[in-house]
């Protein structure tokens, strides 16, 4: 009798141990917030239009060439307000007609305010707080977009030492175009506000 009873608490035993290990299987693991693990959830702002610098194709060197930098370019307004001639302010007014003054970055859509509006994106950490931007236009959107946006990269600038409360993140967007016959290719630079120091 003993020694059937010691079967049975035996069995029970196991059992029990089986049913605890199957209910701890199905639970679910914690998610890992995979933004702030590699540190970019501070990338997830909304960004302003900040500068562009433009350079030329130089046929003979085979190299692209600096051109003098437009400080007018910096001012949104003046280029949303532009009513004259110059090539490149009117090629910076059709780019911002269509991005926008203001890319808002999300953990899963990327919004700009301009004629694009809004598509699903992804960010792909690069370690150091940097990240590349993946965007996953729809078909519509595609033959739209002015620059080419499969890898944006995001990072955060250097603090300069005149400015040490400075403390930004930075996206770039490229964007060629042909200007006068020459080939121009326009790096259009969105800025944010970043507490990354602080971290």
């Amino acid at each position: 009798m003993k020694k059937k009873f010691a079967i049975l608490l035996v069995l029970v035993l196991t059992l029990s141990v089986c049913a605890f290990s199957l209910a701890a299987c199905d639970e679910e693991p914690e998610e890992v917030d995979r933004f702030a693990l590699y540190g970019i959830d501070r990338l997830i702002a909304e960004y302003e239009y900040s500068y562009v610098r433009i350079d030329e194709w130089n046929e003979g060197e085979e190299a692209w060439q600096d051109m003098m930098p437009r400080y007018d370019l910096e001012d949104l307004y003046y280029i949303q307000h532009y009513v004259g001639d110059d090539p490149y302010a009117l090629e910076m007014r059709s780019f911002i007609e269509t991005v926008g003054g203001q890319i808002r970055v999300g953990m899963e859509e990327t919004d700009f305010s301009g004629e694009l509006g809004e598509m699903p994106s992804d960010l792909m950490p690069l370690g150091d707080g940097e990240a590349y931007l993946e965007l996953q236009p729809a078909t519509e959107q595609e033959s739209e977009i002015p620059f080419g946006y499969e890898m944006i990269y995001i990072y955060h600038n250097i603090t300069p030492q005149n400015h040490p409360t400075l403390d930004i993140i930075s996206l770039t967007l490229w964007h060629r175009k042909e200007i006068d016959g020459r080939m121009c290719r326009f790096e259009i630079v969105y800025c944010a506000e970043c507490d990354c120091r602080s971290n």
